[in-house]
């Protein structure tokens, strides 16, 4: 006899002392008496066993419903988050291209910008004053650099350099680059970087033009004299600076000498130029002029003995000034129209007239600036002259303060001897 017989319902193994069939709850013992022989009994029991076998049944076909039905929601929650994800990759994928052809782009520029440049840094260029200079530039290879020996180079007409290029001489009293040209004796325009040291450049002209004129260019010039500038006496501004800066122009100006132009350094349009350490002198202006919307820095210049003004700003300009020193013209500083910008550690003194000029709209800022010895204010700002520090010697009224000297000796006269 089998200890372990199944159930006839849902074939389940079951022991002999269960009463229920732990799977489908049939009721194994005492309920029927089976009598082989016995036919009803025996339609009886195989009639229930079939219900419980049906109800068992459709209970596995619920389940496994219940089952399938949970797993719909498990595949709609996965196919969602799966959408999210690739969603998710879409946009990264968009901003990988996005940047890749970014990358692309500037590797175009690299090496659109490389192709101008010689393969191999090619050896300076050496030019003599009885050279022709103007064919020198014209064959010189983008990016080279020419040497000028020392002597004076004429130029039948204005050179025009539109690539870039060094040009450096022996010294500013020793090269001289002299043209009669109208317009400028250099007129540098175009992209790259142009770079001037150790020379001089003197325009020997009666029409209106400058020594150098460079219009949308990176500049890097050093130790280098402008002189002679001629401007358009009846009013058109052409020409008359010893250095004119035009449109998007940028770059350094260090160490040079402006004298003897209409102005020394013109800085116009939208140029943004760092001005260091020149001295400009003698000029029939101003000794730095900045107009339209110039900007840029100017530190540690000397404008001394210019006719007019030391240092100019009009239109709307706002460059800053720091650490300049102006002296000996009719006014040291002067800002006018809307200029603005600031003035920072400025020193005007022993001018004709204003240390610092404010007319018109002008709103620049300034701080510590020095004004001492002047022959009228130290600060004249739109008919209101005011102290620029906490000094009598701040505003030097000239005649006024003669006229109090004379007052108090007349009374110490008076008091010693009466």
């Amino acid at each position: 006899m089998n200890e372990n017989p199944c159930c006839p319902v849902c074939t389940c193994v079951y022991s002999p002392t269960e009463v229920n069939c732990p799977e489908c709850n049939w009721e194994l013992q005492a309920a029927y008496v089976l009598v082989p022989d016995t036919a009803e009994m025996q339609l009886r029991y195989e009639r229930e066993l079939n219900q419980a076998r049906l109800a068992y049944l459709l209970r596995r076909v619920t389940s496994l419903e219940d089952v399938a039905h949970g797993l719909q929601d498990h595949t709609r929650q996965a196919g969602a988050e799966l959408r999210r994800i690739q969603q998710q990759a879409d946009q990264r994928r968009a901003q990988f291209q996005n940047n890749l052809n970014q990358i692309k782009a500037q590797i175009d520029t690299c090496t659109t910008a490389l192709a101008h440049l010689p393969s191999h840094p090619s050896a300076p260029i050496t030019v003599s004053p009885h050279e022709n200079l103007a064919q020198a530039v014209a064959d010189a290879p983008s990016g080279a650099e020419i040497h000028l020996l020392a002597g004076i180079y004429h130029l039948a007409q204005s050179l025009r350099i539109d690539k870039p290029l060094s040009l450096r001489g022996a010294g500013i009293e020793a090269t001289r680059i002299v043209g009669t040209s109208e317009g400028a004796v250099l007129h540098v325009q175009g992209k790259g970087l142009f770079r001037l040291t150790e020379l001089s450049v003197v325009y020997q002209g009666t029409a209106p033009a400058s020594a150098v004129d460079v219009t949308d260019r990176q500049l890097e010039v050093q130790r280098c004299c402008f002189t002679g500038g001629v401007s358009d006496q009846r009013g058109s501004k052409r020409g008359g600076g010893g250095l004119v800066l035009r449109g998007q122009a940028y770059g350094t100006v260090a160490d040079c000498v402006c004298r003897l132009n209409q102005w020394g350094i013109a800085a116009t349009d939208n140029v943004q130029p760092v001005l260091i350490d020149n001295l400009c002198s003698a000029n029939r202006e101003a000794g730095i002029f900045y107009k339209d919307r110039a900007k840029g820095i100017a530190k540690r210049n000397v404008c001394i003995g210019n006719k007019v003004y030391g240092m100019y700003v009009s239109a709307e300009a706002s460059p800053g000034l720091e650490n300049n020193m102006c002296r000996e013209s009719d006014y040291g500083i002067a800002y006018t129209d809307t200029a603005g910008g600031f003035a920072i550690g400025n020193t005007c003194i022993a001018n004709a007239r204003d240390a610092m000029r404010i007319e018109r709209t002008a709103s620049p800022s300034l701080v510590a600036n020095v004004c001492n010895y002047n022959g009228w204010f130290g600060l004249w700002r739109s008919w209101q002259w005011m102290y620029n520090r906490p000094s009598w010697y701040s505003v030097q009224f000239l005649f006024i303060r003669r006229a109090l000297f004379i007052i108090f000796f007349i009374i110490i006269f008076i008091l010693l001897f009466f």
